[in-house]
């Protein structure tokens, strides 16, 4: 700073290392805003792609049926 001159914060500062106030949380307070950030995260996917909620939905529809046909199917087939 030549040519200037100094405030009354910047008089007798030298460079000090500025780090973050650390914000102390419970683990269970942790734990339930990582999981609703978790959510937030999965809401905006489904939200932003439309086609996903679709897939999903049909996806546990037609699971259960195609499972339950093809256990069916084993049982009926003839052993040889």
């Amino acid at each position: 700073m030549r040519g200037e001159e100094r405030t009354a914060s910047q008089v007798g500062s030298g460079r000090t290392e500025v780090r973050p106030t650390p914000i102390w949380a419970s683990k269970g307070t942790r734990t339930v805003l990582l999981l609703g950030d978790l959510v937030a995260l999965v809401l905006l996917i489904m939200w932003l792609s439309t086609s996903v909620p679709v897939m999903l939905l049909g996806g546990l529809v037609l699971a259960p049926g195609i499972f339950h046909l093809d256990f069916f199917r084993v049982r009926l087939r003839t052993r040889s």
